[in-house]
């Protein structure tokens, strides 16, 4: 595929192919197919054809009555993501965690301070196996101001009382800006505070770390990262520089700097990858609002797009997260009144950014001053979900996004064998309103499964589908 001619092209080299092209609807379902029976109980996947998705079509918006919490009235909860009956997140000021019933929208918190006193803040949740873990925050620290050693936190999804706490031993080591899970490792990222990745093993208590100041001690300020499934990659927020590693060695680091080329490609908040590019979105308290994407096969080309030319209502837009709503289609997460903003990954272009807003007389607000804002958003089943930032003013809010096809609607159903066990995502075929896990068939929208790509989950073998 050619870079596109609408966005901008930074490269040290001429242009020139870059490879695998981004994944189709169809192509990535039927990846998923082929993948999917090498191994062995029932899954139903709904397979999406006859067309890409356009931007969504409208929003519901739900107050999430979830109990106001004493001792703890600047939330921040972020990190979300759903096991298709609930939504878990995170609050990064404080150690509460909040559950979320997409169908009912009663939300429940848990305050994780009960079981360790010096927990202070969570910045990623992901599940695994059964069990959910929580990767600390920045700035882990007792009420006297001394920093302490970060702890994972994990609990069962089927009993959130059940929470047990994993040393990492690394005194020198607070706090993370995020964390993802990718094969049966969880990996927490630097924070503003030090430089260093961990690697955890999942259910082992394996614990590795990597230098990312090894590489290039200039480094510093990270805000988030993402796995593409063979590397891992560190945001750094205001420098313009990204760090990748090995998932697979984790002992060595590659920096790109793409400040080197625009100074304004800088003040990236998260990021993810489609299979074929890694793209950086702009996160919560940047002036710069460029959407970068760069070549997983050529670690040094890369093409932006400037959000700020799209809409001036954009120029001083923040976002909370970025979700994939299909193969295609990316969406970001306003914060602060913004709009929902929406990029096609296969016309990577002006044209192609859209917006949506949520604003309007008698909507309610979940930050106060008239501004709706949230927390984070993923694809559950066939509607997109922004999660509240807040559990105050009526209990915060939860939106739900309606997206149709522009050529088609979803055509097959298709049984394959899967073994549940073998899933990274941990995600269990559950009962609604049961809580446990079920014998049977779990059926799996488009959506589930971009939720489960997003996580970090791959199927085995799937480099070689692409």
């Amino acid at each position: 595929s050619k870079p596109d001619p609408h966005a901008v092209l930074h490269s040290p080299h001429p242009p020139r192919c870059v490879g695998t092209s981004p994944l189709t609807a169809m192509s990535f379902a039927r990846c998923f197919s082929a993948c999917l029976l090498l191994t062995s109980a029932v899954l139903v996947v709904a397979a999406v054809g006859g067309g890409q998705m356009s931007g969504p079509s409208g929003v519901d918006l739900f107050p999430v009555n979830a109990s106001m919490t004493q001792g703890h009235m600047y939330q921040e909860f972020g990190g979300w993501f759903s096991d298709g009956i609930f939504a878990y997140g995170v609050d990064k000021n404080s150690p509460l965690a909040m559950r979320i019933n997409l169908d009912t929208h009663v939300g429940e918190i848990k305050n994780f301070s009960r079981i360790d006193p010096s927990l202070s803040g969570f910045s990623a949740a992901f599940a695994f196996g059964g069990q959910v873990y929580l990767v600390p925050g920045t700035g882990q620290q007792t009420d006297v101001g001394r920093a302490v050693a970060a702890k994972i936190a994990h609990f069962d999804l089927a009993n959130w009382d059940s929470v047990q706490m994993m040393d990492l031993g690394l005194p020198d080591v607070s706090g993370f800006s995020s964390g993802f899970l990718a094969d049966s490792y969880g990996y927490a990222l630097p924070d503003y505070s030090h430089t260093k990745i961990v690697r955890f093993s999942l259910g082992q208590s394996q614990v590795q770390s990597l230098d990312i100041a090894m590489t290039d001690p200039s480094i510093q300020g990270f805000s988030g990262g993402f796995s593409d499934g063979t590397h891992g990659y560190a945001i750094v927020s205001y420098s313009g520089k990204v760090a990748r590693f090995s998932l697979m060695r984790f002992a060595s680091i590659e920096v790109m700097d793409m400040s080197m080329y625009d100074s304004t490609l800088r003040g990236f908040g998260h990021g993810f990858s489609d299979g074929a590019y890694g793209y950086l979105c702009p996160g919560k308290e940047s002036q710069y609002k460029a959407i970068v994407r760069f070549s997983l096969q050529d670690f040094s080309q890369f093409e932006s797009l400037n959000l700020a030319q799209v809409s001036s209502a954009l120029q001083s837009a923040s976002f909370a997260g970025v979700f994939l709503a299909s193969p295609s289609l990316a969406v970001l997460v306003p914060m602060f009144g913004a709009p929902v903003v929406t990029f096609n990954l296969v016309d990577f272009s002006y044209s192609s950014v859209h917006t949506m807003s949520l604003g309007g007389e008698g909507r309610q607000s979940n930050t106060g001053g008239g501004q709706l804002s949230f927390g984070g958003g993923f694809m559950a089943g066939d509607h997109g979900y922004l999660l509240p930032r807040s559990s105050h003013d009526g209990g915060g809010m939860l939106g739900r996004l309606h997206f149709s096809s522009t050529q088609g609607t979803a055509t097959s159903t298709t049984t394959h064998k899967f073994d549940m066990d073998h899933t990274a995502s941990g995600t269990t075929s559950r009962q609604p309103g049961t809580g446990s896990a079920a014998d049977g068939c779990l059926t799996l929208t488009f959506g589930k499964l971009a939720s489960l790509a997003q996580r970090g989950f791959r199927p085995p073998k799937l480099n070689a589908c692409r």
